[in-house]
């Protein structure tokens, strides 16, 4: 019901921050729908943790393109998860090509508890000269042995710069998000340049490591 109200608001009254995408599709050459529903999406999208969740959920201010000579499919976002007390919106920068075949990996920035967990307990590191790395950042896998194989250093690296977008990958999907702290319209092309680089480190990275 909450969903069904947000809509009809936003066809009443303009949206500020769907116009903004709307210019920045307008500006960066991509194609742009003000929402999409979330049943509507890859059944494999929604296994993501990112849509956890049984009440309402919409994708709103959807910017989407596809590389030219390729079959990767880009798409920027606002997903809006309608709880109880609150909207919780997260931006969500995600990318699609069939050829891929992850596992199901997340890795996401270390809160306070997991912080403190670290300091007390042992954990398993794949690349443990990448201290900055696994002090910010947690990874949770399926098949943890398979990491060493799909992740590489030259991707973790350049993530552990900063310890505010989360990442999840599983089969052709990897999307990249700000969970609950939707960007600035300002934001949204910044963090997209630095996303395009990790996603470039993640699929043509290197590592010193033999196996890799």
């Amino acid at each position: 019901m909450k969903e069904f109200f947000d809509d009809l608001k936003s066809s009443i009254w303009k949206d500020d921050r769907l116009l903004g995408m709307r210019e920045i599709a307008n500006q960066h050459h991509f194609k742009f729908v003000e929402r999409e529903r979330f049943g509507t999406q890859a059944h494999s999208l929604k296994r993501f943790r990112l849509f956890d969740g049984k009440r309402g959920k919409r994708l709103k201010g959807v910017l989407y393109k596809s590389a030219p000579n390729s079959s990767l499919k880009t798409r920027i976002y606002d997903y809006v998860y309608f709880g109880d007390s609150k909207n919780r919106v997260s931006t969500v920068f995600e990318f699609y090509l069939p050829q891929w075949t992850f596992s199901d990996i997340m890795l996401r920035p270390k809160g306070s508890l997991l912080k403190l967990k670290g300091l007390f307990g042992k954990s398993t590191l794949i690349f443990p000269e990448l201290i900055d790395f696994h002090r910010k950042y947690h990874i949770r896998a399926r098949l943890f042995e398979n990491l060493k194989y799909e992740l590489n250093e030259e991707f973790l690296d350049l993530l552990g710069e900063q310890n505010r977008i989360w990442v999840e990958i599983n089969g052709s999907f990897i999307i990249f998000y700000f969970k609950q702290k939707p960007l600035k319209i300002s934001q949204i092309m910044e963090e997209y340049d630095f996303i395009q680089d990790l996603l470039e480190a993640l699929i043509h990275g290197h590592s010193d490591e033999e196996y890799v």
